[in-house]
């Protein structure tokens, strides 16, 4: 049903009654199914003439080695549902940056090409061996032809062709990579050659092997002498799974060494970890546990497994459609922040102890000042002390009542900044301590807590209208004659404000 309508779907009119034979010639001709690369499309375009195309899925291609190492490294693991598995394939990327991946691809190809430049001289030594040696391979190995099949004048064709089918000979073939498939060139008729009595007798290097680096023996059990294990080639393939698997059971190993006990019992370590529970279980709970129908739904991993993300829109929980980052990450970059803001609050501190600084002095100016202020006036008074004593009272009472509303008030402004000290050295303190526990979920959980003291804090800060100039009193007098104070003795003497600038 599925071929059915796909075909309709496709646009292609069948008969009522057609045989498959039918359907795949009809589909032959189709589009869709003309299977023109885009390698052979730009060899159209610049009038280049292809012999042959490797296959897509052969090693020589570069982005199939991207997708198959990104497939095997995800396959790898048991856990295959859909957090663990985007986790998985932005692993794979960066394992196959780590594990230099792309130059093995890269020197695998121009090995090939040189391999290819070397083919006429090589395939007419294997043929002149395989008379000599071998009788006549049958023309076809599956879909594969063998190079005995070329004729003379096809061998010239065979610089581009894929080297799956290519046999290795000891140090003649030094340079050919070991690709996806062998070709097997009967053992057995040359091992009763040499049991018979016209056996000829040949060097070992003449024995052919397998493209895959292995003698192919299909008469024995397949078992090799510790004496040949040496000369066989060099498996790449195998050797970068080997060197994958040691990576993974690396890293596994490293997180396996945090011991946890378990959530449930307490008594036994824990092996596996519930993402729905969001607890750890030893082997035994985490049957238990799950034995239940509400909890049979949960999907537990091995510790070693478990996922250390943190989301940074929702902390508490996660949304596949968010951005999700390791919480050493999260907590590197909040320990920044806090850096920054620690920096800034040592500069307020700074500013804030030059503001007390000037109140202070200005503090010190004013009651000088008002002190020069008060001699001024004694001295001009003195002299008309019978008929200025109501006068004196007067401007003495006014000038102490200034001065009282006016120290009051710097003095208020100056136990003001001295609490913003306190609070941005117990901020200070705090953050400090928070920083150097190095304890990353509870900076997590506090960071907000202190960004809105912090910001309160700037706020207020900011609000300070602070005037470095002071403003004093000064008591002038006009020289005049007693009789002009007589006259003017209820008008006596002026107070007036006068700016100091204080640095």
């Amino acid at each position: 049903m599925s071929r059915a309508w796909a075909v309709v779907e496709l646009g292609v009119k069948l008969p009522a009654k057609v045989k498959l034979d039918e359907i795949r010639e009809i589909l032959s001709k189709y589009r869709a199914f003309q299977n023109v690369t885009k390698l052979e499309m730009l060899a159209i375009k610049y009038t280049v003439k292809i012999i042959c195309c490797p296959k897509y899925h052969c090693e020589l291609n570069a982005i199939e080695g991207l997708w198959c190492n990104e497939k095997a490294f995800v396959r790898s693991r048991t856990d295959q549902s859909f957090e663990k598995m985007i986790k998985l394939i932005s692993d794979s990327r960066t394992h196959f940056v780590g594990g230099k991946i792309a130059l093995k691809l890269f020197r695998r190809f121009w090995r090939s090409i040189e391999a290819y430049s070397q083919a006429p001289v090589l395939l007419a030594r294997r043929q002149q061996q395989q008379q000599e040696v071998l009788p006549k391979a049958p023309p076809r190995y599956g879909r594969q032809r063998r190079p005995a099949d070329f004729a003379p004048s096809e061998i010239s064709e065979l610089y581009l062709m894929p080297t799956a089918w290519q046999p290795r000979y000891g140090s003649d073939f030094s340079t050919i990579p070991c690709l996806s498939r062998s070709v097997s060139f009967h053992m057995n008729d040359r091992r009763e050659q040499e049991s018979s009595p016209q056996g000829i007798s040949t060097e070992r290097s003449q024995i052919p092997k397998t493209a895959c680096g292995s003698y192919n023996n299909n008469a024995n059990t397949g078992v090799i002498r510790e004496s040949d294990v040496i000369g066989l080639p060099l498996n790449r393939a195998v050797k970068d799974m080997v060197e994958l698997f040691s990576k993974m059971n690396m890293s596994s190993t490293a997180r396996g060494q945090q011991q946890v006990s378990c959530d449930n019992c307490s008594d036994k370590t824990a092996l596996h970890w519930c993402e729905k529970c969001v607890k750890h279980y030893c082997s035994l709970c985490v049957r238990e546990v799950h034995l239940l129908k509400v909890f049979q739904s949960h999907v537990s991993v091995p510790i070693a497994e478990k996922s250390s993300s943190f989301c940074t829109v929702h902390p508490d929980e996660k949304i596949k459609e968010h951005e999700f980052v390791r919480v050493q990450e999260a907590a590197t970059e909040a320990k920044a922040l806090m850096e920054r803001k620690l920096r800034e609050m040592r500069t307020m501190k700074q500013d804030l102890q030059h503001l007390n600084r000037i109140s202070e002095e200005k503090v010190k100016v004013q009651q000088k000042e008002n002190e020069n202020t008060r001699n001024a006036i004694e001295h001009t008074i003195s002299r008309m002390q019978t008929l200025l004593d109501m006068r004196k009272q007067v401007l003495i009472k006014q000038i102490d009542d200034d001065e009282r509303a006016e120290i009051s008030a710097l003095q208020n402004q100056n136990q003001y900044i001295r609490n913003k000290m306190n609070s941005v050295d117990l901020i200070n303190h705090c953050t400090r301590e928070l920083v150097e526990r190095n304890n990353n979920i509870h900076i997590l959980k506090v960071k907000d807590d202190l960004l809105n003291s912090y910001k309160m804090l700037r706020r207020e800060y900011k609000s300070l209208n602070f005037d470095s100039n002071t403003t004093t009193l000064q008591f002038n007098s006009a020289p005049a004659t007693l009789a002009q104070f007589e006259q003017d003795i209820s008008k006596l003497g002026v107070l007036q404000w006068k700016s100091t600038s204080i640095c």
